[in-house]
């Protein structure tokens, strides 16, 4: 009941979006809260005067593979609690969010061992509590200021490098609503935004449209689409871009005839001719969201797929590579929406040799400020961690350009027209940070600790009760 709840008042916005994903995260979450606290109490009995810690140690491991698999989920994960704290969150560039996670799960352990000991000071054992109480915290406070202190003495990254100016349009529009003039209105609002900000800033190396900006299937729309309107609308937009001089980062739906829908992200650069007739460079979604994108299972549950494709979702095929792309000097990828919220998949892109990272989103059918704060909260973690600078595009928000140590530089404001133009410094370092090399870590690390300090528990127990029989 209370993973439901807990869930449930997190990601309240998910009704917004789909009743089915929220649903299902819900249950899925209150499921893995239930093993969670079952394992939690299983610790009380085998680490009765370290419980505190084993606990924490729990929940680590539990943030760690809540956020895998196909039902993954990473709302919710507790170091992203700490993204306006800069000196914690350039800790990212080795642990990821789980060094944070960490220390907010040992701090949690201090205080409620302490409270235990106060509530049985009384007792026999008082003495040896508060000396262990005591000894918790000074590591704890240790931890805390050595990352704190690393963080400050550090030298900055992304001071030197290339200079690269931006362009980040948030149009503000309603995701809810459909039609050729809806598709149209859009279309006009982001070339006006665009064209503005161009005008008052010709020296603009890259424009970033949101997720899904057009709507049209832009190639399957020049090859021949059916619909003229559609045509010309296609049409309208790559004129734009052709006669822009910047390069286009712009979302849109991919058909490959035989294959399938992508949700993509596809690029054009005037330089490089690709514009008329249109050839961009193009990356499909990978991580696509659970049952509202993508569920693998059609053929097992044909019933369930039918429902969905009849229902709120609009199901894509997910794509098979994590692309770099290149554009004015620059080597760069398009993590879409869902995908910033996963560590490991934005470092596969700065592992294969992304300097840059532009982030195409669309939180506008959530009509949630909160859900957007959140989605934000987790993507300064990826600049963070990967020590690259991210630029966000957004349909109603938040639009923001976010430096290599993960502050945000500028942001537009939520629910509201805006072009952002800004410069991010993109490093010709080819040195990967550390959580980029060797991805999530410190989770596994955890996972293998725990592991080992119970089996060694157990055999301990299993000794002594075996000596004792023997007795």
């Amino acid at each position: 009941m209370y993973g439901a709840a807990f869930y449930g008042a997190y990601a309240f916005w998910l009704c917004s979006y789909s009743v089915t994903a929220f649903c299902a995260a819900v249950i899925w979450s209150a499921a893995q809260l239930s093993v969670t606290f079952l394992l939690c109490s299983l610790a009380c009995r085998i680490f009765p005067r370290a419980r505190f810690y084993v606990m924490a140690l729990v929940w680590c491991v539990h943030e760690f593979f809540k956020s895998r698999g196909f039902l993954a989920f990473s709302y919710g994960i507790t170091g992203y609690t700490q993204w306006t704290v800069l000196p914690l969150l350039r800790n990212a560039c080795w642990g990821g969010v789980w060094c944070l996670s960490a220390l907010c799960a040992l701090s949690c352990a201090c205080a409620a061992d302490f409270i235990s000991v106060l509530m049985h000071r009384k007792s026999a054992d008082a003495r040896g509590g508060f000396l262990r109480v005591t000894a918790a915290f000074a590591v704890w406070i240790s931890l805390l200021v050595s990352m704190c202190v690393w963080a400050i003495l550090r030298p900055a990254s992304g001071i030197k490098g290339k200079p690269v100016t931006v362009l980040a349009v948030q149009n503000n529009t309603d995701s809810n609503k459909y039609g050729v003039d809806v598709y149209k209105r859009d279309v006009a609002v982001l070339m006006a935004l665009t064209a503005d900000a161009l005008a008052e800033n010709p020296g603009v190396d890259f424009v970033v449209w949101p997720e899904t900006a057009v709507v049209p299937p832009l190639m399957m729309s020049w090859r021949g689409g059916r619909d003229p309107e559609r045509r010309a609308l296609v049409e309208d937009v790559l004129d734009f871009i052709d006669s822009s001089g910047a390069c286009f980062i712009i979302g849109n739906q991919h058909t490959v005839p035989g294959t399938g829908d992508f949700n993509a992200a596809l690029v054009f650069d005037p330089k490089k001719g690709n514009v008329l007739p249109p050839d961009p460079e193009v990356y499909a979604k990978r991580h696509l969201v659970p049952f509202t994108e993508y569920f693998p299972w059609g053929h097992v549950f044909p019933r369930f797929y039918k429902m969905l494709l009849n229902g709120e979702t609009r199901l894509w095929e997910p794509g098979d590579s994590a692309s770099v792309m290149s554009g004015r000097g620059v080597r760069f990828s398009a993590p879409i929406c869902f995908e910033d919220t996963f560590g490991e998949d934005c470092a596969e892109f700065v592992r294969g040799g992304a300097q840059v990272l532009f982030n195409l989103t669309n939180d506008s059918w959530s009509q949630s400020r909160v859900c957007q704060a959140q989605h934000l909260s987790m993507a300064v973690f990826r600049a963070a961690e990967n020590n690259v600078p991210l630029v966000r595009s957004t349909a109603s928000g938040i639009t923001c350009i976010v430096d290599s140590d993960g502050k945000i530089l500028a942001e537009a404001p939520q629910f509201a027209r805006a072009a952002l133009v800004g410069t991010v410094i993109v490093s010709d370092d080819s040195r990967p940070s550390f959580y980029t090399r060797h991805g999530d870590w410190l989770p596994i690390c955890e996972t293998v600790l725990l592991l080992s300090v119970c089996i060694a528990k157990i055999a301990a127990n299993g000794v002594k009760y075996a000596h004792g029989k023997r007795e």
